[in-house]
């Protein structure tokens, strides 16, 4: 049975969640030291330096850290930032272009 997208030809990208990987660190979970440095590596692949990604987690650790009663400990992404900060235009828009860094027009 065909896609919806197929059908349509419609292109189906699956990229790198950005903001999963940013927020891995406010998990209730601990990662091995091979599982970190691989989700560095993913970063570095898709736009997020260790120096950005050093920069942004001091941005959001007060937000992520603040709403440590969720205990969620699979998933943490985007939405969960923006539904916990204190959300300006200016925030969503910083944040926005983080998630975005890989994404390509040209498909």
């Amino acid at each position: 049975m065909n896609s919806l997208a197929q059908r349509n030809k419609i292109p189906v990208i699956d990229r790198l969640d950005i903001w999963e990987h940013i927020n891995r660190s406010y998990l209730d979970t601990d990662f091995e030291k091979d599982e970190k440095l691989e989700s560095i590596k993913l970063l570095c692949e898709n736009g997020i330096s260790k120096s950005d990604l050093n920069q942004i987690q001091r941005k959001v650790v007060k937000t992520m850290f603040l709403n440590f009663l969720v205990w969620e400990w699979t998933y943490l992404g985007l939405f969960d930032y923006l539904n916990w900060t204190f959300l300006t235009e200016k925030k969503y828009w910083w944040a926005m272009e983080i998630g975005l860094r890989n994404y390509n027009t040209n498909y």
